[in-house]
């Protein structure tokens, strides 16, 4: 099983550690850490969505941020998946800073940074899946 890995917070440090999970073992193990037991089949990711974010919250503010993207064979909608999802990290970083209006290049600086680590998670998690062996009839002997 991928163990969880929570992404760095770097760029001006992120207020929220945020993690990304491409299947929903590691999604009930990443809320699991944060205390949040029952979790729900579609839960993990809504009913025909390639992706989500979900905030815990606690005492009313996001507390962490959970990012959920399943895994495609195409790279290109999965890649545009993790940045529409980035903009929603963004947008928990910006309110728990109490930030309304940013500098337009610190925002495009922020959206690229969280990018490139939920983009970094994915590309690990899913390479990391052992590759199911095809199976050849003609090379089977009896």
């Amino acid at each position: 099983m991928d163990k969880i890995q929570w992404c760095d917070r770097a760029l001006v440090k992120a207020i929220l550690p945020y993690t990304l999970c491409t299947t929903e073992q590691l999604y009930k193990k990443a809320a699991a850490q944060l205390g949040h037991k029952s979790v729900t089949h579609n839960e993990w990711l809504g009913e025909g969505a390639a992706g989500q974010t979900r905030a815990f919250f606690k005492d009313d503010t996001p507390a962490v941020i959970i990012v959920t993207v399943a895994p495609t064979r195409n790279v290109t909608e999965a890649f545009l998946t993790v940045v529409h999802e980035a903009v929603h990290v963004w947008r928990y970083q910006k309110e728990a800073m109490g930030e309304s209006a940013p500098a337009v290049e610190e925002e495009a600086y922020a959206i690229e940074s969280i990018t490139r680590n939920l983009w970094s998670e994915y590309t690990r998690q899913v390479a990391s899946k052992p590759k199911k062996k095809k199976t050849n009839d003609a090379s089977r002997k009896s």
